[in-house]
């Protein structure tokens, strides 16, 4: 099937699919659900407050709460860091306004 066949078959606003470069791949979203631990589409999606997302594959879903983690570590050891350096001059953290 052409490439532009493929477009008219596809329902408008569907998110299943969507053109690239090597062909089609999926529009669809992934969600972590944190209070389940299981992945959800856009079409089971639960409220905002549950879930971590979007994502592209349902691996990256999977993986939410490790990449998460790794996010977190990596934040806190540039913030101490910079604590150890101490603060910038002009800037105290105990007078916030400089």
């Amino acid at each position: 099937m052409e490439f532009s066949a493929l477009v008219r078959a596809a329902p408008c606003g569907s998110g299943h699919l969507k053109p690239h470069a090597g062909g089609f791949v999926s529009a669809m979203k992934y969600w972590y659900n944190v209070d389940t631990g299981q992945i959800e589409t856009d079409e089971t999606k639960s409220r905002g407050e549950l879930v971590m997302g979007p994502y592209d594959t349902e691996a990256e879903a999977r993986n939410a709460l490790a990449a998460a983690k790794a996010r977190t570590e990596q934040w806190d050891a540039q913030d101490r860091d910079w604590n150890a350096k101490g603060s910038s001059p002009g800037w105290s953290q105990d007078d916030p306004e400089g």
